[in-house]
């Protein structure tokens, strides 16, 4: 719990409430936020009981009006965010944050049970996060799950299934001081099924579909195009699924292409082939979208996706 010292407030004192009654002293560095005890009280029940009756950080603030909480633990510029978001100093909040910003907010907030009273700065922020790099993607996943955003944790987690060749094992270590480990395996692991499920799929789209080839080899084709390709991507396995479909579409419409390749038969055209694997990609992606991530409800609770989105 945190430690009560003499009500005296500091000349370098961050005045997010001129008139506070408390100064939080926060992080390593010290920095002194003064704020209102009844604005933070009412944000978060965890500043509410601190600043009661039975704790010594609340009775000194009843005797002398004034009090200075010393906080060590906490990131002092993710608390001042939080405090400015409480207190309403919208005119000095960024509408933007870094991911390391944004865990850390959401870390603060997780702590202080003061969730509720940031949804909608953070659902600014999430807005304004990139969705395309995977350091972001985490970050935009993981606080959207602190913050029970479905739509920001469905399009972060759809993201990187699509655009990430990383373990998910890698992506969740960040985050096991904010979230249950046990509920981040949870996590990993279904993004590694959705994201198998989506490499096979296309897979068998480019095997069993329609395309011309030779009729004498038109199996063999197929298969060691595809090998070819891999081959090029680095391996099936290890690259992006988004990366994967942009070389097939690329592979497909090379100006340099060579009859008796494995890349094109002698009596398929780049036309042909370009319109199979554009037709390719647009599958897996409207597949991919259908899926539209994952549920929030299903990972928490462990209930059939079906069944609870039937109610």
């Amino acid at each position: 719990m945190a430690s009560v010292k003499k009500a005296k407030v500091a000349q370098k004192t961050t005045p997010i409430a001129v008139s506070g009654d408390v100064v939080l002293v926060v992080g390593p560095s010290g920095k002194k936020l003064r704020v209102h005890s009844l604005f933070i009280a009412n944000a978060s029940p965890v500043f509410n009981a601190m600043l009661g009756p039975n704790f010594a950080e609340g009775q000194q603030l009843k005797k002398s009006g004034l009090t200075e909480v010393v906080l060590p633990d906490d990131d002092a510029e993710a608390m001042e965010l939080i405090l400015k978001v409480i207190h309403g100093c919208n005119d000095t909040v960024p509408e933007k944050l870094t991911p390391d910003e944004l865990v850390a907010v959401a870390v603060a907030a997780d702590k202080y049970d003061c969730v509720g009273s940031l949804t909608f700065a953070m659902q600014i922020w999430l807005s304004c996060m990139s969705m395309t790099d995977p350091e972001n993607l985490w970050a935009v996943a993981m606080t959207a799950l602190v913050f029970r955003r479905q739509k920001a944790f469905a399009e972060a987690t759809s993201a990187l299934i699509l655009n990430d060749a990383g373990s998910y094992l890698d992506g969740i270590r960040n985050y096991e001081n904010l979230i249950d480990p046990v509920l981040l395996l949870k996590i990993a692991a279904k993004m590694e099924e959705e994201r198998n499920k989506l490499r096979m799929a296309l897979v068998m789209d480019i095997i069993g579909g329609e395309w011309q080839c030779d009729q004498h080899c038109k199996a063999k084709n197929r298969v060691s195009w595809f090998k070819g390709v891999i081959q090029r991507t680095g391996g099936f396995g290890q690259s992006a699924i988004s990366s994967t479909l942009h070389t097939l579409t690329d592979e497909a419409s090379r100006n340099d292409a060579r009859a008796g390749s494995y890349y094109y038969s002698a009596s398929t055209s780049k036309s042909d082939l370009s319109d199979f694997f554009k037709s390719v990609s647009e599958k897996v992606n409207l597949r991919h979208e259908r899926e539209s991530g994952l549920c929030l409800r299903c990972i928490q609770t462990g209930e059939s996706h079906q069944w609870h989105a039937s109610q």
